[in-house]
């Protein structure tokens, strides 16, 4: 897995951002994320990895609340097309990965949010978008780039 960081990225540098200001983040990010299909998101407990994921989904016509799926691994909502929320916290082992349906998740060609996502990193099709998020006090500092 190698890094091609496109300077035109949006947030390629870090960059400070309030928390206030995830749905103007998540309005940049969101388009990527459509022609891509998955994002992972990286950062401390805190940092905001949920918040923006509630941002993005209703960037992608999610109405339904959007909620971690901390404890039942993955949540599924409709918007312009399905949208799958993982927090893969949790997970220890590539069998508990492979338990839950991971590959068939992926199969179906739905938009996948993949939070915590060291275990699932050897299954997926790249390119995927990465997002690091760092608590940086009142702001959060965010920087993305392009795996493939």
């Amino acid at each position: 897995m190698s890094s091609s960081g496109e300077n035109n990225l949006p947030f390629f540098q870090p960059t400070r951002v309030q928390l206030a200001d995830w749905p103007q983040v998540a309005e940049q990010l969101a388009p990527i994320i459509q022609k891509l299909g998955t994002a992972v998101f990286i950062g401390e407990v805190g940092a905001g990895k949920t918040t923006l994921i509630q941002s993005l989904c209703m960037q992608l016509g999610v109405i339904e609340p959007v909620d971690s799926p901390t404890f039942s691994i993955v949540n599924e909502y409709q918007g312009i097309q399905p949208v799958y929320h993982f927090d893969l916290y949790r997970i220890s082992s590539d069998r508990e990965l492979l338990g839950i349906g991971f590959l068939d998740y992926l199969a179906q060609g739905a938009i996948c949010l993949i939070e915590w996502p060291d275990p699932a990193l050897p299954y997926l099709d790249y390119p995927v978008l990465k997002i690091e998020l760092r608590h940086d006090g009142p702001s959060r500092t965010i920087r993305t780039e392009i795996l493939s």
